[in-house]
């Protein structure tokens, strides 16, 4: 599919992610969670500006660290 096609980027129905987490009793909750219309050229766009234009790139150090952390567990 194209980056130009106006589907590019959107997930299918029935392709939602599982959210999984404990509240506050230590119940478990899964929610599904829809995903928003992306695409991996804004990324590559984000990495560019931040490597030729000094511009800041839209995830932190630190978030990328809480994500690894998470991902290890």
């Amino acid at each position: 599919m194209s980056p130009d096609n106006p589907l590019y980027g959107i997930e299918k129905e029935g392709m939602e992610g599982l959210l999984t987490y404990y509240d506050n009793k230590n119940q478990k909750i899964r929610k599904k969670i829809k995903a928003e219309k992306s695409s991996y050229l804004t990324l590559f766009e984000e990495v560019y500006q931040s490597i030729r234009n000094n511009k800041p790139y839209p995830v932190t150090r630190e978030q990328i660290i809480a994500q690894l952390n998470i991902l290890e567990q």
